[in-house]
């Protein structure tokens, strides 16, 4: 077995109501380097379902209730960026699940351009070799979200007007 180096990246994974993904997508990022007890789980699943739980006990939870993806996002970024211990910070949904060397891919392109904030991973569809996105245009009159779907190489980085919300990593200013 590899041993993955840990990365200087803490995460927010916001849930609802799914525990194989939420399990699924928490393995993936420490296999990836983040470590466990730089992962935040924000649980907005109705308070009466069970909680959720992971197998590793330094994964923190904090349960609240559904104002939605973007609160539950903001919630975590605040609780993690109070910390401020780490140089970047992902947010993800509980349904991504990362390759071993995602984070530290996206990590390498925030550090090669003062410019850059954010960073997005291609997107395929789980179990498929389908793209589903690689990020994303405003179109020019109504500014409405179109994704571009077209294949990019690992190593080109390429500039979005915006990144599928599934998974971002931002810079830790």
């Amino acid at each position: 077995k590899r041993e993955c180096m840990s990365v200087d990246a803490q995460a927010v994974v916001v849930h609802h109501q799914s525990r194989d993904t939420v399990v699924n997508t928490v393995a993936s990022l420490i296999a990836a380097g983040v470590e466990a007890r730089q992962i935040l789980v924000i649980d907005n699943s109705p308070i009466g379902d069970r909680p959720v739980e992971l197998a590793n006990p330094l994964v923190r939870i904090v349960r609240t209730s559904n104002r939605g993806f973007a609160a539950a996002a903001n919630l975590g970024l605040g609780v993690l960026w109070a910390e401020s211990v780490a140089q970047s910070v992902i947010v993800c949904s509980h349904e991504v699940v990362v390759l071993p060397d995602t984070v530290r891919n996206l990590l390498a392109v925030l550090a090669s351009d003062e410019r850059i904030a954010a960073v997005g991973p291609t997107f395929y569809l789980a179990g498929s070799r389908r793209l589903w996105s690689t990020g994303g245009i405003l179109t020019r009159h109504l500014h409405l979200a179109r994704h571009t779907r077209n294949p990019v190489h690992a190593s080109n980085v390429v500039d979005r007007d915006w990144l599928d919300g599934a998974l971002v990593e931002y810079l830790d200013l």
